[in-house]
């Protein structure tokens, strides 16, 4: 009996571990390369392509990493089994990582927390275009498997109805419709209208997030703009958020991350082809990743943000970047800016107080940043959005003392062949007064928006107030002659 009982119990245990190596086995096959590569077809647009996975389930922390990840574009292969796929062309590759590696606390998914010990991204590389619609090829990649961009509305016709026949999906998801015209009388068909853009909301989680430490480190991104004819690009990319801490419940209270960034930015003109900016920049900062009245994903970001000294903002020659009229008035009063040039090589680090919300990188309180010529001071409030290639700056441009003295020169100069020269001399330090700092330094305040790459610059009506402080000067030094 004793030895049936043995038998049996034997039996039992080895049938458990069976289980528990098959359970194992099947837990393994669910992070497999081919397994996730599915995971990510059925979620996403995408093609993707991955060299290898390493899964360590029993550890504690659980380790998963994914080695030689790319996406791309659907295509005539998506179609067949990931081993059977030819390798993806370099150049058809939107988004790419040598290394991905996540580290979490399986035992706290059981209390409803993840809790993360790592998540680090290495060797990131991403390219994308946006055409003249304003559409990202890198964003169709993330959309559901199915889903269509909708097409333009046509203009309505005065005397015959449209009717549309969908036709054929083209390899970015867009849906082509080919349009007839019927008689008035046929009913106009009905248009499916596109489903509108689904936004990530802290519930949608689920559950309560901590991350001790997420980093992305080595990463590249190139975004060229057909609609605003730029090119930005960010290199050496290193990015770190620290203690994230979300909990849907609670976002009052739970809803922050450390924040720090270093890398490169550099702007293009494609029209020009001409380089706007090269900056260095070392940031710092809090963040919260969601509003906390809507609960929708909106990162709001509050960084101490340094730009390097010896790096590029601008550079273009500032006669050229006038507008005609200001050219004109400037001119009136012998001030020629041509060859100074806007912008240059920061000759000292420049430290950068902002609020960025939105996309948007907006001032906190004054800016300075050293040129070789001048100084530039940007007023608290403006503004800079790289992702959308716009901004809407007010600021100072302060010249150095010696191009300031060259400066006061031609305009005295200027002003004693209008007006005389006695007369120049007794009102020249009360009409320019208004545009001289306490350094003695000619101050002039500018303003400039619309795209980076073709900014739309001009003074701040300097000059006509210049204009007409000349005249009433003028007038009232004639009179007190007279008068005596």
């Amino acid at each position: 009996m004793k030895k049936k009982v043995l038998i049996a119990g034997s039996a039992f245990v080895l049938l458990l571990a069976g289980l528990g190596v098959g359970g194992y086995q099947w837990l393994l096959g669910r992070f497999d390369k081919d397994a996730i590569i599915a995971q990510m077809e059925a979620s996403w647009s995408c093609r993707a392509q991955l060299d290898s996975t390493q899964v360590k389930i029993l550890s504690s922390p659980a380790r998963l990493e994914l080695h030689g990840l790319k996406l791309a574009p659907r295509d005539d292969q998506s179609a067949l089994p990931a081993s059977q796929r030819q390798a993806l062309s370099p150049d058809r590759v939107l988004l790419s990582t040598e290394l991905a590696v996540l580290e979490v606390e399986l035992k706290d998914l059981v209390n409803g927390k993840i809790n993360v010990k790592e998540l680090h991204i290495g060797g990131v590389s991403v390219k994308t275009e946006v055409d003249e619609d304003g559409r990202s090829s890198l964003q169709a990649l993330f959309k559901s498997p199915g889903t269509v961009d909708a097409p333009k509305t046509p203009a309505a016709p005065t005397e015959q109805a449209v009717t549309g026949d969908a036709g054929t999906t083209t390899a970015k998801g867009v849906q082509v419709t080919e349009l007839k015209t019927e008689p008035a009388a046929t009913p106009v068909a009905a248009t499916k209208e596109a489903k509108p853009k689904s936004v990530f909301r802290a519930s949608d989680m689920k559950v309560a997030v901590r991350v001790d430490e997420a980093s992305l480190e080595r990463g590249s991104v190139e975004i060229t703009n057909q609609k605003n004819a730029s090119k930005i690009q960010l290199s050496d990319v290193n990015l770190k958020l620290k203690e994230i801490d979300v909990n849907a419940a609670d976002l009052a209270a739970h809803n922050h991350c450390g924040f720090e960034l270093a890398g490169g930015i550099r702007v293009e003109n494609l029209e020009k082809k001409q380089q706007v900016a090269d900056i260095k920049v070392n940031s710092k900062g809090t963040m919260e990743p969601f509003d906390v009245g809507t609960g929708e994903w909106m990162p709001d970001l509050n960084l101490e943000v340094t730009l390097a000294k010896g790096s590029l903002l601008g550079g273009m020659d500032l006669g050229d970047q006038l507008k005609k009229k200001d050219r004109e008035k400037i001119a009136e009063y012998g001030l020629n800016l041509e060859g100074v040039l806007l912008g240059g090589a920061l000759l000292e680090d420049s430290l950068v107080k902002v609020h960025q919300v939105r996309g948007k990188v907006i001032m906190k309180g004054e800016t300075r940043l050293v040129f070789p010529q001048y100084e530039i001071i940007l007023n608290d409030g403006s503004w800079v959005n790289a992702s959308q290639d716009l901004h809407n700056v007010k600021a100072r441009l302060v010249l150095n003392a010696d191009l300031t003295a060259k400066k006061l020169e031609e305009v005295k100069k200027t002003l004693s062949e209008r007006f005389g020269k006695d007369i120049t001399e007794a009102l020249f330090p009360l009409a320019v007064g208004t545009l001289i700092d306490s350094q003695n330094r000619l101050s002039l305040p500018f303003k400039s928006k619309g795209s980076l790459a073709k900014p739309d610059f001009g003074f701040d009506n300097i000059f006509g107030d210049l204009k007409d402080m000349v005249k009433d000067s003028a007038a009232g030094f004639l009179k007190g002659l007279l008068e005596k």
